[in-house]
């Protein structure tokens, strides 16, 4: 994916980020955006759910190894 855009060019994923694929999304990505898999059942129109944010940071620092 990365030799399709040019040198550079910052690649930000705008959808479909959740914990089972953010290790092979930040492999190509500079960035994602995350949005419906931080909601309750993953349903746009819900609200927050701290459960799924705590997991999902807890798994980016580690992808990233921050922590």
């Amino acid at each position: 994916a990365r030799s399709a855009i040019p040198k550079g060019t910052r690649l930000v994923i705008g959808s479909g980020a959740e914990v089972g694929n953010l290790a092979q999304l930040v492999e190509v990505a500079d960035s994602v955006i995350v949005g419906s898999s931080l909601k309750a059942d993953g349903k746009a129109s819900s609200p927050l759910d701290m459960s799924r944010v705590t997991t999902f940071v807890e798994a980016a620092r580690h992808v990233l190894k921050l922590s």
